[in-house]
């Protein structure tokens, strides 16, 4: 998922272990609950971490 565009996704309690954000736009994407797998140089606006926290940058 390099690059991927996922600006308002509800990835809630998805298994994402083994996936790869790098350079991905999370913006209010919803990851509460998931298992974030490798996050680098994402975008992550408004974006609701796996332990509910918000993260902004």
């Amino acid at each position: 998922m390099e690059n991927a565009l996922l600006i308002d996704s509800d990835l809630s309690y998805a298994k994402l272990e083994a996936a790869v954000f790098d350079g991905a736009n999370l913006s209010y994407a919803n990851l509460t609950g998931s298992t974030d797998g490798h996050v680098k140089n994402a975008i992550l606006d408004h974006t609701i971490m796996p332990d509910g926290s918000i993260r902004n940058n």
